[in-house]
């Protein structure tokens, strides 16, 4: 049986990731700090659902870019026997006068079992992502990094 830390790694890395280029305002101007940090944090998860990694990447902060190269965070992808099947989102928190968002995703995934009788299992949890806003762009910072 495979540890539960062990299949949460995967999806807290993968989180880290979607699709607009990283400069790139993906909410209108007049939308408030939440509704921006979701819209980055769902457009992410639709490029990790569809193994879109090296998109997702653009979507960490820059300091994190800076600390991993793109090719090594897509390569820890590979072989992986978690698929991701659903992402929806749960919540934003931001608290008064911080530069950052809580995001709660519920994320739906698939797990082969190395046992053949065990088979898939499936199931749903809620991931808590934070959000850093720079510039007018959200960023996503994986929780080992983010302050709290």
């Amino acid at each position: 049986m495979i540890p539960m830390k062990a299949l949460f790694l995967p999806l807290l890395l993968a989180l880290a990731a979607c699709a607009s280029a990283p400069g790139q305002k993906t909410a209108a101007p007049d939308a408030g700090a939440g509704e921006a940090a979701e819209v980055r944090a769902i457009k992410r998860w639709n490029h990790l659902l569809a193994a879109e990694f090296s998109q997702a990447y653009d979507y960490f902060s820059p300091g994190f870019r800076q600390t991993k190269p793109r090719q090594t965070y897509v390569a820890e992808f590979e072989g992986k026997p978690v698929r991701w099947v659903s992402a929806e989102l749960g919540g934003v928190v931001c608290p008064e006068g911080t530069e950052y968002c809580d995001v709660t995703v519920n994320v739906g995934y698939e797990i082969k079992s190395s046992q053949s009788a065990v088979g898939t299992i499936r199931a749903t949890t809620p991931l808590v992502e934070r959000w850093i806003g720079l510039d007018g762009v959200w960023y996503f910072v994986p929780k080992d990094i983010a302050r709290r």
